[in-house]
């Protein structure tokens, strides 16, 4: 409902040509007087199956228009969906190449920061060994 391209699908008559020429043939004979006979059940049965074809023919038509319909809105919902995360792919991308400058610069900061640690525990310890040393030398003065 509310498709407007499905509902311009063009309806083939052919099959109903090919179904009614003949009859139309043979019930005229029917109008010129001439009775029931086995022709005119054959007749008869060919009627019903063209109303059939006819009918069969109209629920296939209903069914493509449904079909067309779910196509073309699923071909736009999808078409949406799809661009929908091409953008969040390259949002997505770009956080990435963000992340990573952040990881490399990060781990440079760790390597200084590891740099830095080893040179002030150097100190520390020269530093310590210093005052142990004065603290030696201070006590062997006391004691004096």
């Amino acid at each position: 409902p509310g498709c407007a391209a499905a509902s311009q699908v063009p309806k083939s008559n052919f099959i109903t040509m090919r179904v009614w020429s003949p009859l139309l043939a043979v019930g005229h004979a029917s109008f010129l007087g001439v009775s029931e006979n086995p022709v005119r059940k054959v007749v008869s049965m060919l009627q019903k199956l063209g109303t059939e074809i006819e009918a069969e023919s109209g629920e296939a038509q209903k069914a493509y228009q449904k079909y067309m319909c779910y196509c073309d809105h699923n071909d736009h919902s999808l078409a949406s969906a799809v661009e929908e995360e091409q953008t969040h792919l390259s949002e997505t991308r770009s956080m990435i190449d963000q992340l990573a400058g952040s990881t490399a610069q990060l781990k440079a900061d760790i390597q200084d920061g590891d740099k830095e640690l080893g040179q002030s525990q150097e100190e520390l310890n020269a530093a310590t060994a210093m005052r142990k040393q004065e603290q030696a030398e201070y006590e062997a003065e006391a004691a004096e």
